[in-house]
């Protein structure tokens, strides 16, 4: 047994035994009699199932920060974009689709009318063409 003095509260303490083995242990008295109970263990095995809980707990924690991290990004993505008000898309979205159908002409040197555009945008969006009539036409340099 290792050679130290317990409290007397009954509270667990933490020592070395001769060997220098890391112990927990405690010691509390039998009601009306000289002897008392003592117990003690290493003290890895003791905390042992405690630090694995810990552990699993701490991997959900982070996994609901990510998804929480994930759903915020979603949400704010759609915020940037849309008029509070309205629920309709603002002047940065029509931008952004302006500048992807740009792109593609831009690389084959093809013409591009305002209404192609808009009406490939608006068929992005809703699925179906709106037909306008326009003569402004874009030709790259």
């Amino acid at each position: 047994m290792a050679e130290m003095l317990f409290p007397s509260d009954g509270s667990l303490t933490s020592y070395k035994d001769r060997d220098g083995a890391r112990l927990i242990g405690g010691v509390t008295p039998l009601d009306r009699t000289a002897w008392f109970l003592v117990a003690e263990a290493e003290y890895d095995r003791a905390f042992a199932p405690a630090i694995a809980i810990t552990n699993q707990i701490f991997i959900v924690d982070v996994c609901i920060i990510l998804l929480f991290s994930v759903l915020a990004y979603k949400i704010l993505a759609q915020i940037s974009i849309t008029d509070g008000l309205t629920k309709l898309h603002n002047h940065r979205y029509f931008q952004g689709h302006l500048t992807r159908e740009i792109e593609p002409v831009s690389r084959t040197r093809a013409p591009l009318s305002w209404t192609s555009a808009i009406s490939r945008c608006s068929m992005i969006h809703t699925g179906m063409p709106r037909v306008t009539r326009s003569s402004a036409v874009w030709r790259p340099s």
